[in-house]
C-alpha cells in the first residue's frame, strides 16, 4: 500500500532531539532523520520533502547555511527552524536569507510542534496543487453549469413531488454553493500565484468593501456582489506581462498604464460568460472609473459609476497604498487615509470615503473574522498577535509574523519610531 503521508526530514547533531520528535510525528509524516548538514543535502538531492525542520546551531554547517542550500536544492520543501532561546539574533537572520516559514523554540509544546507542521505541510501541497488550477477551474465552471441546468429541471417537475423536489432542491443547492465556493478558492490561488501576492491584499480588500457596504445598509444580495467582486477584481492580471504587474502604477509609462488598465475589462469579459456571476463582471469593469469622470473604460462619474465599484476603488487602493503598489513608497495608515480625502470628489465618492475612514477607526472594536488589517502603532495592545512581519526600512524583519506583543515589545516599537522618526504599518486580527 502506498504511504501518503507526508515525507519530513529532521536535522539535529543531537540524536536525542530527533528521536523525540520522530516519536511525536510519526504517526502523522514519514520521518528521515540526519544528524548533519552533509547527510541532508544528500537527502534532499534524492528525495522529495514536504517540510526540512532543522536546528540552528550545530557543527560544520549551522541551521540557517543548510535551509539556504535546501531553498537552492527544493524551493518547494518547507523550512522549519528549531532554535534555542539564545538564538534570537541568528533566528531574525535565518528568517531574512532563508525565508524559513516559521521557526520552533527549544524547548518545544507538543501540541504547537504539530499545528506548526500542519500549516507548513498543507503549505507545501497547496503549492503542488497550484499547477492543476486553471484545469480544474475549467471542470469546475462545467460542473456549475451541468449543476444549474439539473436544478432548473427539478423545480420544474416539483409540481408533480412537491415534497421530493424540495429535498432535491436543498441537496443540489448545498452542492451548488460548495462548487461554487470551490470555484472561488481556485481563482483566488490562481490570481495570488499570477501577481505573486503572499500578503492577504484580496482577501483585506474583499472584507472591507463587505464592511462599508453593510454600514451603509445595501441589501444582502448587492453586499455578496460587491464582496465576490473584490475577491476578483485583479482576475483579469493573468493576462498581463511579468513586467507589468511587478511594478506600481507610478513606474508605468503612459503606454503600459494603457496596457496594465485593461486588466478590469478582461476580467469582466472572463466573468461575464457566467449569467450569475455578470452582474459582479460589471463591478469589476468599472472599478477605475474616477468620480469627477476621467477614469477608465468609460469615463462615468459621480452616482453614475456603480455602488460597488466605487466602493472598490477606494478599499482597493488603501491597500495598495500601504503595500506601496500604487506608488513606489508604502504610506501609513493615516498618510492612505489623508490620500484618501484629499482625492475626494476627484478619484472616489467622497462620502464613501467618510464612511470607509470611519469604519477603520472602528476595524479594533469589530469581529474581523480572521482576515487582517492595517494599524499605526497608537492601536496596538498588550496581547496583540502580528498577522505579518514587520520590517526595518532597510527590508530586515523587525518583529516576526505571529509575535503576541508585550509591554517590552510595545515599548521597543514606541522608541525605534522616536528615535528614528520612521512608522511602521502593523497588520494585527
Amino acid at each position: 500500500m502506498t504511504n501518503n503521508k507526508p515525507r519530513i526530514l529532521l536535522v539535529d547533531d543531537e540524536v536525542a532531539i530527533t528521536r523525540a520528535l520522530e516519536r511525536i510525528l510519526r504517526l502523522e509524516y514519514q520521518i528521515t532523520s540526519c544528524d548533519n548538514g552533509e547527510q541532508a543535502i544528500e537527502q534532499l538531492c534524492s528525495h522529495a520533502f514536504a517540510v526540512i525542520i532543522s536546528d540552528m546551531r550545530m557543527p560544520q554547517m549551522d541551521g540557517a547555511t543548510l535551509l539556504t542550500k535546501a531553498k537552492a536544492l527544493k524551493p518547494d520543501t518547507v523550512r522549519v527552524l528549531l532554535t534555542g532561546h539564545s538564538d534570537l539574533n541568528d533566528t531574525i537572520r535565518a528568517i531574512n536569507e532563508c525565508h524559513i516559514f516559521s521557526y520552533i523554540s527549544k524547548p518545544w509544546d507538543n501540541e504547537q510542534l504539530r499545528l506548526t507542521l500542519r500549516s507548513a505541510t498543507d503549505s507545501y501541497q497547496l503549492k503542488q496543487q497550484l499547477d492543476q488550477l486553471n484545469v480544474k477551474l475549467i471542470e469546475q465552471n462545467e460542473l456549475l453549469q451541468e449543476v444549474n441546468h439539473d436544478l432548473e429541471d427539478k423545480v420544474a417537475q416539483r409540481t408533480n413531488a412537491l415534497q421530493h423536489s424540495n429535498e432535491q432542491l436543498t441537496k443540489a443547492a448545498q452542492k451548488q454553493r460548495n462548487l461554487f465556493q470551490n470555484l472561488l478558492d481556485m481563482v483566488d490561488a490562481i490570481i495570488n500565484d499570477r501577481v505573486h501576492n503572499e500578503s492577504g491584499h484580496n482577501k483585506r480588500v474583499a472584507f472591507q468593501s463587505r464592511l462599508l457596504a453593510e454600514s451603509l445598509q445595501l441589501d444582502k444580495a448587492q453586499c455578496t456582489r460587491i464582496y465576490l467582486a473584490a475577491l476578483m477584481a485583479d482576475l483579469g492580471k493573468v493576462a498581463i506581462s511579468d513586467e507589468l504587474i511587478q511594478q506600481s502604477e507610478q513606474q508605468l509609462d503612459s503606454a503600459q498604464f494603457h496596457i496594465y488598465q485593461q486588466h478590469v475589462v478582461k476580467g469582466a469579459q472572463l466573468l461575464s460568460t457566467l449569467h450569475n456571476l455578470a452582474p459582479v463582471a460589471q463591478i469589476i469593469k468599472h472599478q477605475n472609473e474616477h468620480y469627477c469622470g476621467g477614469g477608465f473604460p468609460d469615463r462615468m462619474k459621480k452616482q453614475d459609476i456603480p455602488i460597488g465599484s466605487r466602493i472598490l476603488l477606494i478599499t482597493k487602493d488603501y491597500d495598495r497604498l500601504l503595500l506601496g503598489l500604487k506608488h513606489n513608497n508604502k504610506l501609513t495608515p493615516i498618510e492612505a487615509q489623508q490620500h484618501l480625502t484629499n482625492q475626494s470628489e476627484h478619484l472616489y465618492d467622497p462620502v464613501l470615503v467618510k464612511a470607509f475612514i470611519f469604519i477603520l477607526k472602528e476595524l479594533p472594536n469589530i469581529d474581523t473574522s480572521g482576515f487582517d488589517y492595517a494599524v499605526t502603532s497608537s492601536l496596538l495592545r498588550v496581547g496583540t498577535v502580528l498577522a505579518q512581519d514587520v520590517l526595518y526600512e532597510n527590508g530586515k524583519v523587525f518583529l516576526a509574523k505571529d509575535t503576541l506583543l508585550n509591554q517590552q515589545l510595545l515599548k521597543r516599537v514606541k522608541n525605534h519610531e522616536n528615535k528614528h522618526h520612521h512608522r511602521f504599518t502593523f497588520y494585527i486580527y
